[in-house]
């Protein structure tokens, strides 16, 4: 079984562009937080 914290698994979009789809990691803290604060409070409903 593979723990969450090292889940990581790559999608190819439509357009052809791969993404890479992962579990948070403690070095993400200061982009989610600068992410979630521009957003509007309706959205982050």
């Amino acid at each position: 079984m593979t723990e969450l914290s090292s889940y990581s698994m790559f999608e190819t979009l439509r357009d052809g562009r791969r993404l890479e789809i992962r579990a948070l990691k403690a070095d993400d803290r200061a982009a989610m937080l600068e992410a979630v604060g521009g957003m509007s409070e309706q959205s982050r409903y």
